[in-house]
């Protein structure tokens, strides 16, 4: 569909297709709502929602975020751990938690 940020030239045809066959199509990506992902968004689905950041975020494809998963503080503190052992520096927030 999209190369380099670009939509293939027969991409808007075979989207089609995938509607007309009853699909709900979504992006799905690690980047966030901006962009070309947010244009890619627009055009496979202007209607519907979206992931983005590996998942933590859904957005319209407006970029109006819609949810937000954020990871466990006991998962975050886990993370720090196993990255700590491997000497592997990493900033995790926990404000929401009442830590900075």
């Amino acid at each position: 569909m999209l190369r380099l940020g670009l939509f293939l030239p027969d991409a808007p045809r075979f989207l089609e297709r995938l509607r007309a066959a009853g699909h709900v199509l979504a992006v799905n990506t690690g980047r966030l709502p901006a962009g070309f992902v947010l244009e890619a968004a627009r055009r496979i689905e202007p209607l519907g929602l979206h992931l983005f950041s590996d998942g933590t975020l859904l957005a319209d494809a407006m970029g109006r975020i819609r949810a937000r998963r954020l990871l466990a503080p006991e998962a975050a503190r886990a993370v720090q751990t196993l990255l700590a052992e491997d000497s592997v520096a990493a900033e995790l927030t926990l404000k929401r938690f009442g830590r900075a």
